[in-house]
């Protein structure tokens, strides 16, 4: 019909913009019951992210949380799943842990807990705590990247050395 039309043309339009105005509308979509359509509208709310210099982390984490929550399909999960190793922060770590346990997504969420919890660069702090020990004990078996993995692992020694000068202090 012209309105299946409409909605797909508007919504070609908002998966084409290049700032986070056009995730709240892309999200609306994805709830929807046209499953050819929640794909393009998720696959768009990535793209977006991906490329907009106005949204800030924890704006894209948040539409992250929510495109997952909407999800039905393992490939957009893990399409979402990818986007998300590349932020930093808490709230990115405490999303890609959460989907751990999920069957299908090990390989991605393993990524995305290591990349974001790990540091960026020498000189840069990683995240620390027993979540994040506990989560990186869990994802490194399941992670596909070699050098990746053996990074974490590394990382994960120096997580338990800290503890253990800690509790020595106490």
């Amino acid at each position: 019909s012209d309105d299946k039309v409409a909605r797909e043309g508007a919504l070609d339009a908002l998966n084409e913009w290049q700032d986070s105005s056009a995730i709240a509308p892309l999200l609306e979509v994805a709830k929807g019951d046209d499953a050819a359509q929640q794909v393009t509208a998720i696959r768009g709310v990535v793209d977006v992210l991906k490329h907009s210099p106005t949204a800030s982390g924890a704006e894209k984490v948040a539409a992250y949380t929510q495109a997952l929550s909407i999800a039905k399909r393992p490939e957009e999960k893990k399409m979402i799943l990818g986007a998300l190793s590349n932020e930093r922060g808490e709230t990115a770590f405490e999303l890609a842990a959460s989907t751990l346990d999920q069957p299908g997504l090990e390989a991605e969420a393993s990524l995305a807990v290591i990349k974001t919890a790990l540091p960026q660069g020498k000189g840069q702090p990683g995240l620390t705590g027993a979540k994040v020990a506990a989560a990186l004990k869990k994802a490194i078996p399941h992670c596909p990247d070699g050098g990746l993995k053996a990074d974490a692992s590394r990382y994960l020694k120096t997580l338990g050395a800290k503890w253990a000068r800690r509790r020595d202090r106490s």
